[in-house]
């Protein structure tokens, strides 16, 4: 940015700055309610104007001559950066080019065909023993016959024999009724809750609606009430 632009932008925006506190300093000498509303309320400051011209028209004329000056100035820079991109981008017209014609190919006359050209070339005779195929070598090459696949075959001692069916396996957990929880006081048991959950804890105390249960998490051991109303089903592995 030039100088000369750059002192005019300085200069307007101190001319701002002290016709603003000039301003706003005779706003509160007629009150602190008038100098609040120009500070915070929108268009507060025009109405102290129309209303107290005499006073608030130095500091309002000194703000303007700044605005004017830092305006011109901010005009100025966006002329002068524009008119240094049009110069960069520029366009210049190319030369003109001489174009070359092509030069036509000259193609050899070929000579007319003769009477001799126009006759066809004479065609062998074909023989009795190429033409016909001899039938020794088709007496003497045999047929291929077809390999059958190997069947697989059952012993005869056991064909009748049928394999017994696998046992089940038994279950690797019980389950436990509620009337009996007091009884595994301690047992590592696994809880399946009614909303899908399942884990794996001790019981520790039996109340009446809830179970104290204590569970190893992260954090250690800790232990935690569960209603039995939530509890689907208490599992013991076998």
């Amino acid at each position: 940015m030039p100088t000369h632009i750059l002192v005019l932008m300085i200069a307007g925006g101190l001319l701002i700055g002290i016709g603003g506190l000039w301003f706003l300093s005779v706003a509160f000498r007629y009150g602190v309610l008038w100098g609040l509303l120009c500070i915070f309320v929108p268009f507060a400051f025009i109405v102290f104007l129309c209303t107290h011209w005499n006073d608030a028209k130095k500091p309002f004329l000194v703000s303007l001559l700044g605005g004017l000056a830092f305006g011109a100035s901010v005009g100025i820079a966006a002329y002068e950066e524009s008119k240094a991109a049009a110069a960069k981008t520029a366009w210049t017209a190319p030369s003109p080019s001489p174009t070359t014609r092509p030069t036509p190919s000259i193609e050899t006359a070929t000579p007319p065909p003769t009477p001799a050209d126009l006759i066809p070339p004479s065609m062998p005779e074909a023989t009795a023993s190429t033409s016909a195929p001899s039938s020794t070598t088709a007496e003497t090459q045999p047929l291929a016959q077809p390999t059958e696949a190997p069947v697989a075959t059952i012993p005869e001692g056991l064909s009748g024999i049928v394999r017994p069916p696998r046992p089940p396996e038994p279950p690797s957990h019980a389950s436990i009724k509620f009337e009996d929880l007091s009884q595994h006081m301690g047992d590592i048991l696994r809880f399946r809750m009614k909303d899908g959950r399942s884990f794996e804890g001790r019981i520790r105390e039996v109340g009446l609606q809830t179970l104290k249960v204590e569970r190893n998490t992260n954090a250690g051991q800790m232990t935690f009430d569960i209603k039995l109303e939530e509890i689907a089903e208490v599992l013991k592995r076998l």
